[in-house]
Formats: C-alpha cells, structure tokens, sequence
C-alpha cells in the first residue's frame, strides 16, 4: 500500500507545472470567479469570470494574482486557488489522456455522474439542497464583524504557506467536485439530513465561510458547503467536492462557536490538502482503476470510453464513501489536518485553542458515542497531546471570544 501511495504521489509530482509567473497564460478551474478590484474578499467586482476563461498573470500578491482577461477588456485579483496552468475546457468538449486518467480520477464531469446516477439508483436532491445553500456577501461581513474576525485579505492576515495547487498536483478541481457530489450522495444514503433549524445551518455555514475567505484556498469548483446529519454518533466527514457533513451529536457537544469552528477547519483542512485521494491507496484497486482509465482514453468510440470511465468512477465512489464513514484517514493525516487547522483558525481570526476545547469535550464525551469518531479518527487524548502546545502558541493577544459567545448562546437556545 505504501509502495502504491508513493508512486501515485511521485506521478503527481512529476506533471506538477510552474506556479503562475507575471505574463503567464492561465485558465479559470472553477464554474466562476469574480474579478474583484482589490484584495480583499467583499470588494467590488470588476467582471465575472467563468470556467475555461483565459487570463494573463499580471503579478502575484499573497494568496491571490493580478490578472488581465484575454481580450483586455478587464483587470483585477482573483484568488489562486481559482486558477491552474492546465487548459480547461467545458466537460462536453473535453479531451483526457490515459496518463491524465491514471492519476486518480482525471475527466470526471457532469455526463460521468448522470451515467452514476442511472446505474446506481442513487439520489442527488439532498445533495443539491446542501450546494443552495449560500451565505449573502453582506450577511458574512456582519457576521465577521460581530464576532471580531479577520475581514477577508489573506494577504494582510498571516495566511499560512498554501498547500499544493491543482496546477502542482495535475488535478483539476471539476474532477473533485463531481466525485465529491457521489460520495456526498452515497453518505446521504446512510444518513439522514438535519432540516429542522435552518438558522443553525445558515451559523455553521457563516463560520465556514469566515475560515475559507481567510485561508490559501477560498476556492472550490462550487464553493465550500456545510451540512448536519441526524445522528447520535459524534463524527465529521468532507467530501473533496467541498461538502463538509457534522453529526448533531457532535454539534451539540461542542460549547462554543470557537470549538465548533475549529470542527470544521479541521474538515477544512482535509479538502484543502487534497487527503481524500489518499484514501484509495489499496494496490489493487489502485491498479484497476489505472487500467480501466487507460482503456477509456484509447476507445475510438465516446459511449465505449464514457462507460469504462463510468467503472472507474463507480469503484472511486464506493471506496471513498466508505472510506469515510468507516474507517477514516491515516492517523499522520488527521494530526496534518489538525495541525493546518490551527493555522487556519488563527488567520480567521478564531482562537485556535477551539481546537483544545473540542478535544477536551471529547475525551469525556466520546466514549458514550459508539462508531462514529472512535472508528474514523485518531483517540482525542492522542490528537492532544500533538496540538495543544502548537494551539497555545497561536493565541493572539487579543481575545475576542466573548464577542462570539452570545451569538452562539442565541443559536443553540433553540437546540
């Protein structure tokens, strides 16, 4: 497993191109991307940019570029993370090679996942329901200045050194996206979605925000989503697509916004370092997913190409939902993702000792909740003892806590 792990890294390693440089061509990764007139994420859009859309690289500044439109027409800053050096083109014309394909999971779109959906009699409205639901620009910063976090300028916020882009890693982020909507779909199979506060929805979502917007990558193909599952299980689980679930025994076991923040940068942290393909790790699986793949992309014909990149899609699925809820990641990977999570409290203006705070609650909580985190994440008492000296030296000299403590007090009273 280890061997096969290796190589698939060293495979990304090796088509990993240039980040962007001044002058460089480079191609809009996500469905769209406001052009905005300065860095900072409530500013004025100058124009919209769409998927495919070409760019000029004007100059790179903290975690976003300076970028000129193709036809000149408009300049302004775009986040990194919303750019890669490979050509994007629409799904419906799009063209995968068998070395794309090889590397986990290349040419996933739209026509592979209603193919899924045919065949696996598998339902995508709850999964659409969570992607509706959107933070209005003018309702976050309020919600940011209330609670006095950061405002949205990673540049100017201490932004942590950013996690391999897609460009470095040979991925585009359209393929994560319609992987992640089956794996969230198979999830939704299992569990049942909280609706009944849509207050608390709209808060934990509020908070998502206030991290990303703050972080090396504040863009996914469709946005980040936060949703909460019917459970008396304590656990939490992201999909690569940027759907990040909570059980609401482990929301209500949280004790402040600053802990509850910190489940969800840890989830954060997960999709922003790409952990999720790690999970298909078995040598075998691995190895007929490359030849399926290969297979695909030599097929004269598209239906006879589309139907062996559908067996691949199908066994990624399977393997990553199960991944997920059952077993979980590696242990080095999810004391990775608590470290990064630290720093990504940190930039938002959290207390990254959040991170303490829930791992105290379930060292004494976790043990009257069977499965859950006690199969999916290392022991609390273990990720503690890795954290806490890292969190306590994050602190900020100035504690705003109590700012956020009455609107949490609000949210839960109807709990």
């Amino acid at each position: 497993m280890k061997k096969c792990a290796f190589f698939l890294a060293a495979a990304l390693s090796a088509a990993a191109p240039l980040s962007g440089q001044t002058g460089q061509t480079m191609y809009v990764a996500v469905k769209s991307a406001p052009l905005k007139t300065s860095t900072w994420f409530f500013a004025g859009t100058a124009a919209e940019l769409r998927l495919g859309d070409a760019v000029t690289i004007v100059q790179p500044k903290g975690a976003w570029y300076q970028v000129r439109t193709a036809d000149k027409s408009a300049e302004g800053w775009v986040s990194q993370s919303s750019l890669t050096s490979k050509k994007i083109l629409p799904s419906s014309g799009r063209t995968v090679d068998a070395a794309e394909l090889a590397l986990a999971g290349k040419g996933f779109s739209a026509d592979v996942e209603s193919t899924y959906k045919q065949a696996s009699n598998v339902t995508f409205e709850a999964v659409d329901a969570i992607e509706k639901v959107e933070v209005p620009p003018e309702e976050l910063l309020a919600f940011i200045t209330q609670g006095g976090l950061a405002g949205g300028s990673p540049e100017g916020n201490a932004v942590p050194t950013a996690p391999p882009s897609y460009a470095d890693k040979g991925t585009v982020p359209e393929d994560e996206y319609f992987l992640g909507r089956s794996v969230a779909a198979r999830i939704l199979q299992t569990y049942t979605p909280y609706t009944e506060n849509a207050e608390l929805l709209l808060y934990v979502n509020k908070i998502c925000q206030s991290i990303v917007i703050n972080s090396p990558v504040p863009s996914l193909f469709n946005g980040y989503h936060v949703y909460l599952l019917k459970s008396d299980q304590i656990n939490a689980f992201a999909t690569p697509g940027g759907h990040i679930f909570l059980t609401t025994a482990l929301v209500r076991s949280a004790q402040s916004e600053d802990a509850l923040a910190a489940v969800i940068a840890h989830e954060i942290a997960h999709i922003q370092m790409h952990h999720a393909l790690s999970l298909l790790k078995d040598t075998e699986t691995m190895r007929d997913l490359s030849k399926a793949a290969t297979r695909a992309s030599g097929y004269a014909s598209k239906a006879a190409g589309l139907s062996d990149k559908n067996a691949v899609f199908r066994q990624t699925v399977n393997d990553m939902a199960s991944a997920l809820m059952v077993s979980g990641y590696a242990q080095p990977q999810e004391y990775e993702a608590d470290a990064k999570a630290v720093t990504l409290l940190k930039a938002a203006g959290y207390d990254p000792a959040g991170i303490i705070d829930i791992l105290n609650i379930l060292v004494k909580t976790q043990a009257n909740h069977p499965g859950g985190f006690n199969t999916t994440h290392p022991k609390p008492q273990q990720r503690l003892s890795r954290v806490q000296n890292s969190a306590r030296n994050f602190r900020s000299g100035k504690d705003t806590r109590a700012l956020r403590e009455a609107r949490y007090t609000e949210v839960f009273a109807k709990e």
